[in-house]
């Protein structure tokens, strides 16, 4: 068994163990990598995945908008693409690329 399915079976575990006690958020000090990776859990359970600077910076008043996230809760390249095209196009990205890209990472 591929080290990453391994990983993605006990964390699965993990989050339904705990959204089974009622927990309804996750908060940890990872890197924001992981983080991102665990989000994909929020499309599967009934429990939201912050970094806990996110928490922090929100306990300020500073909001901010996780577009990857929000792509990955989408997973639809084809809106995504739709969304990013303008900031690729400013940025001069080849669109065949990142549908490539898009379908690899968010892809469902």
């Amino acid at each position: 068994m591929p080290i990453g399915l391994l990983y993605r079976n006990r964390d699965a575990v993990r989050y339904d163990l705990a959204t089974a006690e009622g927990l309804d958020m996750s908060a940890s000090d990872k890197l924001a990598a992981l983080d991102r990776e665990l989000g994909r859990f929020e499309r599967e359970r009934p429990i939201v995945v912050e970094h806990y600077l996110t928490l922090f910076g929100r306990a300020l008043g500073i909001e901010f908008q996780d577009t990857y996230k929000r792509y990955m809760h989408m997973g639809d390249p084809d809106r995504i693409l739709e969304e990013a095209s303008p900031c690729m196009a400013a940025n001069g990205v080849d669109p065949e690329k990142a549908r490539g890209l898009v379908v690899k990472t968010f892809g469902s």
